[in-house]
């Protein structure tokens, strides 16, 4: 899932969500933040860091704390990408 609103819509958030529309069904939606708390992973999208995993928000750990699969999935596939510009 995706936020829908209050966020910005920059490039890479594009990418990814292309990406992601082709190996994950996804929905484009406000997200509370209980749901955040409770999310099995998730992670920030930026010029400079690309897909940063969120492992931490406030002091609630997010899944096990560490990177997930889906992350470092895209993550590799924005890489994979952008090397071919």
């Amino acid at each position: 899932m995706t936020p829908a609103n209050n966020i910005l819509k920059g490039i890479n958030r594009k990418y990814v969500k292309d990406i992601a529309k082709k190996h994950f069904t996804f929905e484009e939606r406000d997200i509370t933040l209980e749901e955040a708390y409770h999310a099995k992973e998730a992670f920030l999208t930026s010029t400079t860091k690309l897909v940063l995993p969120v492992v931490k928000i406030d002091d609630k750990i997010i899944g096990n704390g560490k990177a997930g699969k889906t992350s470092l999935f895209i993550r590799q596939l924005l890489k994979d990408l952008i090397s071919h510009y």
